[in-house]
């Protein structure tokens, strides 16, 4: 096959061996610069990547948008996958749903948090509902000012009325 040969030891070889295209580069980076960058198939109809100077990268199947870059991370168009099993988020970090994040689950360091902060309920539902603990679970309203229930491992349950303790259940 003919091969375009660049460079004092043919570092980059530009060449077609008959069925494949190839661009080899046989030392050090391979960059490619330019203001606004684009893969695409043969056809020039379906864009894989997208690059943009001082803005964002995208990647695409089937010439649909599925992961963006963003000033703050990313963002996924469509659903999101993972496979080995964990999604991480450091202290402090939530994950929100909701147009006007109106769920939020998080911890902040020392306590574990499932907010409702929108004028909806929080609902949970299952055959069997179980919640796992190593001091206590409690409920409280939506400013956090008051118990409405405190449960804990091999001990009492607490229930409560306008923040005042009314019912406890012991041995």
């Amino acid at each position: 096959a003919n091969k375009i040969n660049l460079g004092n030891g043919n570092d980059l070889q530009i060449y077609h061996d008959g069925t494949n295209s190839h661009l080899h580069n046989a030392t050090g980076e391979f960059k490619i610069r330019g203001n606004d960058v684009r893969l695409m198939n043969a056809a020039g109809n379906e864009l894989y990547f997208y690059g943009s100077a001082n803005s964002y990268s995208a990647l695409y199947y089937d010439n649909s948008k599925k992961l963006e870059t963003t000033s703050y991370g990313a963002r996924v168009y469509g659903n999101f996958e993972n496979h080995n099993g964990f999604i991480t988020v450091k202290d402090d970090g939530k994950f929100t749903v909701g147009n006007s994040d109106d769920l939020q689950i998080y911890h902040d360091g020392s306590d574990s948090y499932i907010d409702e902060v929108g004028v909806g309920a929080l609902m949970v539902k299952g055959s069997t509902i179980a919640l796992r603990c190593s001091s206590s679970i409690g409920l409280r309203n939506l400013d956090n000012s008051e118990n409405l229930l405190r449960a804990f491992p091999d001990g009492a349950v607490e229930l409560y009325y306008d923040g005042v303790k009314k019912c406890e259940t012991h041995a």
